[in-house]
């Protein structure tokens, strides 16, 4: 379901949520406290979200707010639970009373969306048979064993050890796209501009299809190939395919001619081919059966949950 989120500016007049009793803007001094604040920014937390107002001149002009609306589900502490679209709706709902949102005008600059799944086996195994992403890399950005990502201008593709993260007794997977560029779900067919937009179920098998159309595209390598046991071509392909760098794809600028580019681009793309044929692990199927599985419980509502849903938005 829907996670992170980036607001560059709220619709609200600043002083409003400047002045909202729930927040305490902070910079060089506590709003709160009866002081003004004289830098540049001045800083909020509530529910695992920051707020951040930016002043212009003598006036603070604007307030930008990023958080997880999973994780304010549960106060801010966690996000490891289901996550539905009932609970995303009462959430946005508590950021209208207790913060004065409007889902309708508050305009959505970034977003993350993924599940959580639980499988039978260590999630490190996953992790460690990661390859690429269309030629380009996972790799750890941070110095944590338990967290992947592959970065592109418009998305980053994420996969990480839910259950390690929480320390949990579960093997907990997520599996997340997080949205850079707005356009990048534009130009897919989905409609999500306004807060209100993540309640629109005209979206959510769409992004159910983009999910899966991207976690297929993704390249892993079996790791309990014995290399020793292949021969010719096969032990070759599987050995050059270990190094992610042997995945990049071809740069035109780096050839002389088109013809030139094209045999290099179509060889790599058989190679690619076969080898997903011969070393994809046994568990991918599965793991992509999860991912659907849970986004459909997620975001599916009985018809009693419908009813409450359309209430809460009635309100917006």
């Amino acid at each position: 379901m829907f996670d992170g989120a980036k607001h560059i500016s709220l619709s609200m007049e600043t002083d409003i949520i400047m002045n909202n009793p729930m927040l305490s803007f902070s910079g060089r001094y506590d709003l709160n406290s009866g002081e003004v604040a004289t830098g540049l920014k001045s800083s909020a937390y509530y529910k695992g979200w920051q707020f951040t107002a930016y002043r212009l001149g003598e006036k603070w002009h604007r307030v930008a707010a990023n958080g997880s609306y999973h994780k304010f589900s549960n106060n801010g502490r966690h996000n490891h639970n289901d996550f539905t679209r009932i609970r995303l709706a009462q959430v946005i709902d508590q950021l209208r009373i207790e913060l004065n949102f409007n889902p309708k005008k508050e305009i959505l600059n970034g977003i993350e969306f993924g599940v959580n799944i639980i499988l039978d086996f260590p999630v490190k195994i996953v992790l460690d048979s990661l390859l690429t992403y269309k030629g380009i890399s996972f790799e750890r950005p941070i110095d944590n064993p338990n967290y992947y990502q592959c970065k592109t201008k418009e998305f980053i593709l994420k996969l990480y050890d839910k259950g390690a993260q929480y320390k949990l007794n579960m093997h907990v997977m997520r599996f997340e796209i997080k949205v850079i560029s707005m356009d990048f779900l534009r130009k897919k067919g989905i409609n999500i501009r306004f807060l209100s937009d993540l309640i629109d179920e005209a979206n959510y098998s769409k992004i159910e299809n983009l999910m899966l159309d991207y976690f297929d595209i993704i390249l892993f390598i079996d790791l309990n190939v014995n290399p020793r046991e292949l021969t010719g071509k096969h032990k070759d392909l599987y050995l050059q395919g270990f190094n992610k760098q042997y995945w990049r794809r071809p740069n035109k600028k780096d050839f002389q001619t088109v013809t030139m580019y094209e045999r290099k681009r179509k060889e790599l793309k058989r190679e690619e081919d076969m080898f997903r044929a011969l070393f994809t692990p046994s568990f991918i199927p599965e793991l992509h059966h999860l991912i659907r599985s849970k986004w459909r419980a997620l975001t599916l509502c009985s018809a009693e949950q419908t009813k409450i849903v359309d209430q809460i938005i009635a309100c917006w």
